[in-house]
């Protein structure tokens, strides 16, 4: 049992098909996790809410991800079989998003309070005379 889970955990480097394509993933997510720790993000513990401050990375990156998925599928349906893939492009743009997710993850943590809900009010109290 422990050696299949070895296995599973710790593949050959002949098994993992394309080193190259790794090395690659794992430079962006190590961006990922720098643009993270710079990032500068407000934490209201209170209510779990999180607000990053001018992230327009992230935007950009899920769309140029919907983009590369387009032209993914459009690919195959429109050219011969032997087309290049963006497998490289949506590795790269996966692993940052994850790196800079993690990152703001674990610095969510230590943050200081910032009050970015406000506190539910309670309608006052009726007084006991009955309308109309």
């Amino acid at each position: 049992m422990r050696r299949c889970l070895a296995l599973i955990a710790y593949p050959t480097w002949g098994k993992l098909e394309n080193p190259g394509l790794w090395m690659f993933a794992i430079l962006a997510a190590l961006a990922g996790l720098v643009r993270g720790y710079w990032l500068r993000i407000y934490v209201d513990h209170s209510w779990r809410l999180l607000r990053p401050r001018k992230a327009y990375d992230c935007l950009i990156a899920a769309a140029g991800l919907i983009g590369l998925a387009l032209v993914e599928i459009a690919l195959p349906a429109t050219g011969p079989a032997d087309q290049p893939t963006m497998e490289l492009g949506l590795t790269v743009i996966a692993s940052f998003l994850v790196g800079r997710s993690a990152a703001v993850l674990l610095r969510s943590r230590q943050e200081h309070q910032s009050d970015l809900h406000d506190s539910y009010r309670r309608p006052p109290k009726d007084s006991g005379h009955a309308a109309g």
